[in-house]
C-alpha cells in the first residue's frame, strides 16, 4: 500500500462566460499508509473531482500529488497503481461474476494459476463465491455493489478510491456494505480514499474525514473531534444529525471571567447567560461586550415541563414546542426559544407535545462559539 501526498493542489475549469471556477483550491492532505479517509461535503465541494485528481482522471492545473513518494502529475492513470469504483458499478453484462473480476487481472497478463487465486480469495472475503457462475442480470444491487468492490480489490492496488459507492443502495443494505467496508479494509490494511456526502456515512466509516466547501478544505480530523470541537460554523452544521443550533449571544463579565448572554432573534440580550469555565474564558481575554453564535447540540438541549405558577419567572428560559419529530429510540423535540428555533434530542417517551410551554436548559460545558463577523464563522472557544 501508500501514502498519498497532495500540496497546494488546484483545479480549474472554465465556466459558461469564461471565466475561471475552482472546483479545488489549494489543498493539501496527506493519506497516511494504510489509512482510511473520508472525503465529506455537500454537493458542488470538490470531492469527486479530488478524487478524480488522484486517479489522473483529471490533470491538476497547481500542486503536486505523489503516490508512495513518487510525484504523479505526469503519471498516466493506468500506470498510477490506483483502483477507482464508482456510484455506478458498470459490471459487463455479458461476463459472469468470476470473468467481470478476472478481466483486469488477464488484461494485465497476470498469470492465469495467480489470476484464479485473486479472484477466489476476493469472492470469498466479499461472500461472492456462490455466485461466482451467475450473470450480473441474475444479482441484487447489493451483490453488483459487491462484485464491483472486488474488481478493484483483486488488482491489489496501492491506493483505493471510493467515489459514492453505496449512494444509490437502500438504508439497510447501505449500512451493512458499509460494515463490511470498513471490516475488510482493516483485515487488508488497504489505503483508502472514501468520498461521499452523506456525513452519517462518514462519521461511521472514517477513520479520519476531511470536511470540503468550494474546494477548500474546512477541517481534517477523526470523527469525534469534528462532532465535538468543529473549526467553524459550516463544520459545525454539516456534521450532526439533527446539527448543533445556534442562539446569537454576547459575552460579557461575570467577575474575573466571562459569560455569554444569550439574545433574543432581534439581537437584544436577555436575562439568559451562560457560564464559561475559566480556562475557556482566558482564551477569550479581553472579549467582553463581543458578539458570538453559540453552538449547542441537540443532545445537550434539556427539556423538562414548565411548571405554571413560575410561568412569570424571569431566572427560567422558556420555549415553546412547535414540533416534535419520532426517530425510533429517540425524539426530535423543535422548540422556539427566544424567538430562535432550535431541535432537542430527548427520549422517544418524552411528555413533549406541539404547543406546550417547557423550561429550556443548555449543557453550558458542551457550547462551541463562533464568530458571526467571519465568513465561516470560525471557532473561538
Amino acid at each position: 500500500m501508500a501514502r498519498v501526498v497532495l500540496d497546494q493542489v488546484s483545479k480549474v475549469f472554465p465556466g459558461p462566460k469564461g471565466e475561471l471556477l475552482a472546483a479545488v483550491n489549494a489543498v493539501s492532505l496527506t493519506v497516511e499508509d494504510k489509512e482510511l479517509v473520508v472525503l465529506v461535503g455537500p454537493s458542488g465541494a470538490g470531492k469527486s473531482t479530488l478524487l478524480r485528481l488522484i486517479a489522473g482522471l483529471e490533470v491538476a492545473t497547481a500542486g503536486t500529488i505523489a503516490i508512495d513518494g513518487c510525484v504523479v502529475n505526469q503519471v498516466p492513470p493506468q500506470d498510477r497503481d490506483v483502483a477507482m469504483v464508482f456510484q455506478h458499478h458498470a459490471l459487463y453484462p455479458h461476463l459472469t461474476v468470476y470473468g467481470n473480476l478476472a478481466l483486469g487481472l488477464h488484461l494485465r497478463r497476470v498469470p492465469k494459476a495467480e489470476a484464479d487465486r485473486r479472484v477466489r480469495t476476493t469472492a470469498e472475503w466479499l461472500g461472492l463465491t456462490p455466485l461466482l457462475e451467475r450473470m450480473p442480470s441474475a444479482l441484487s444491487g447489493g451483490e453488483r455493489q459487491r462484485v464491483a468492490l472486488g474488481r478493484a480489490l483483486v488488482r491489489q492496488p496501492k491506493v483505493f478510491l471510493l467515489d459514492e459507492p453505496l449512494s444509490h443502495l437502500d438504508a439497510p443494505l447501505r449500512a451493512q456494505l458499509r460494515a463490511d467496508l470498513k471490516r475488510l479494509q482493516a483485515r487488508l490494511g488497504a489505503t483508502v480514499v472514501y468520498v461521499t456526502h452523506d456525513q452519517a456515512e462518514a462519521l461511521a466509516l472514517g477513520e479520519r474525514l476531511v470536511v470540503l466547501r468550494d474546494g477548500q478544505i474546512q477541517q481534517a480530523a477523526d470523527p469525534l473531534t469534528l462532532y465535538r470541537r468543529p473549526a467553524n460554523r459550516f463544520v459545525a452544521g454539516f456534521i450532526g444529525s439533527p446539527p448543533m443550533n445556534f442562539l446569537r449571544g454576547r459575552l460579557e463579565p461575570r467577575g474575573e471571567t466571562l459569560e455569554v448572554r444569550l439574545c433574543a432573534a432581534a439581537g437584544s440580550p436577555s436575562p439568559f447567560a451562560l457560564a464559561i469555565a475559566a480556562t475557556r474564558a482566558a482564551v477569550l481575554e479581553g472579549a467582553a461586550g463581543r458578539d458570538v453564535i453559540v453552538g449547542i447540540r441537540p443532545e445537550d438541549v434539556r427539556l423538562q415541563p414548565h411548571p405554571a405558577t413560575n410561568a412569570a419567572t424571569p431566572s427560567v428560559l422558556t420555549g415553546t414546542v412547535d414540533l416534535v419529530e419520532a426517530a425510533g429510540a429517540e425524539a426530535h423535540v423543535h422548540v422556539r426559544v427566544l424567538g430562535q428555533a432550535i431541535v432537542a434530542r430527548v427520549p422517544s417517551d418524552s411528555p413533549a407535545r406541539p404547543g406546550q410551554v417547557v423550561a429550556v436548559e443548555f449543557a453550558a460545558a458542551h457550547a462551541r462559539l463562533f464568530d458571526p463577523a467571519s465568513a465561516s464563522g470560525v471557532a473561538l472557544g
